[in-house]
């Protein structure tokens, strides 16, 4: 049997449809905040025991919602970055 490690990084340096993003691990545990190419912060989400939720303060959209994967609450804030 193949034993599976995964190593958890401090800096995701991420690239999704030509534009880079940064994910950024923070010291407490499962909490990442979210730049865009321009260092421009697009927020953060944490996991909470059972939902990862999102905290976001872009330009013209505030807010704070839960969702059941990282991956969706991710994809989420992309594609609302992308509307600015």
């Amino acid at each position: 049997m193949t034993k599976l490690t995964t190593k958890i990084v401090d800096v995701l340096d991420l690239t999704i449809n030509n534009k880079r993003y940064l994910i950024k691990r923070n010291s407490k545990k499962h909490f990442y905040s979210i730049f865009d190419e321009d260092d421009l912060y697009l927020g953060y989400i944490f996991f909470n025991n059972k939902n990862y939720l999102l905290n976001s303060p872009l330009k013209n959209f505030n807010c704070s919602l839960e969702f059941e994967t990282f991956y969706d609450a991710f994809d989420f804030l992309i594609e609302k970055a992308k509307t600015i």
